[in-house]
């Protein structure tokens, strides 16, 4: 399920950057994938990092790697907006178009997978 949607956050993301290429050029385009990729490292580092199944863990163990995670998730993303942030001639519709296509196609990517299968 992990990879699944992974793959429909990155396919989300190329969608948008072609989306934006014909309207504003290779910039827009470019702006576009880095706020889609704001969204689908952080999820990315997560998913590699809680992926490892250890059946020797307790409940309490788990709950805090997943808060720990998420912390994480939450912290990279800031850091990776600071960064983007300093790259000149940044435009932000596009950017926020890319971000919010990363976290949309999270959550459809999870719908049409439990329709599909």
């Amino acid at each position: 399920v992990v990879r699944w949607v992974l793959l429909a956050q990155f396919a989300g993301i190329l969608v948008v950057a072609a989306f934006f290429w014909p309207f504003g050029g290779a910039h827009a385009a470019l702006s576009a994938l880095a706020g889609g990729l704001v969204a689908f490292v952080p999820n990315l580092v997560n998913s590699l990092g809680l992926g490892v199944r250890d059946d020797r863990r307790t409940a309490k163990q788990v709950a805090r790697l997943f808060f720990g995670g998420e912390v994480l998730k939450l912290l990279l993303t800031a850091l990776l907006f600071a960064a983007v942030f300093q790259v000149p001639d940044l435009e932000i519709l596009p950017l926020m178009a890319g971000f919010v296509s990363a976290l949309t196609a999270f959550w459809f990517a999870l719908l049409v997978r439990g329709r599909l299968f």
